[in-house]
């Protein structure tokens, strides 16, 4: 259910708007930039650019060095890397042995429940 005074209201505010508004223009001077202040704006936001790109493009190069480089040497020591897993693998298979068997002690001496 509408507000009967609904439309004059908003029409009311709708007019106050556009007169306050028409208040502030005539009260702000505009004034366009030169010609001259455009081009160096311009100029600013065009260096600040490109270095903002080429910090960016330094950074991608230096990424993509470093994981070529990773790969490339983890290719020329395959043998050292599988080496380094089997041994990880065995410690790890041992670690967990010896933990079974503790944790099977315990709970024989009833510490564990």
């Amino acid at each position: 259910m509408k507000h009967p005074n609904h439309e004059k209201e908003l029409e009311q505010f709708e007019k106050d708007v556009r007169d306050s508004l028409l208040k502030l223009e005539q009260n702000v001077e505009v004034t366009p930039p030169s010609i001259l202040e455009l081009e160096q704006l311009v100029e600013t936001v065009q260096t600040d650019q490109k270095k903002r790109h080429y910090q960016e493009l330094l950074l991608f190069w230096g990424i993509a060095l470093f994981i070529v480089s990773f790969v490339l040497w983890g290719y020329a020591n395959f043998f050292f890397i599988t080496f380094l897993g089997q041994i990880a693998m065995i410690v790890c298979l041992t670690g967990y042995f010896f933990y079974r068997l503790k944790k099977a002690s315990l709970l024989k001496k009833g510490i564990l429940k």
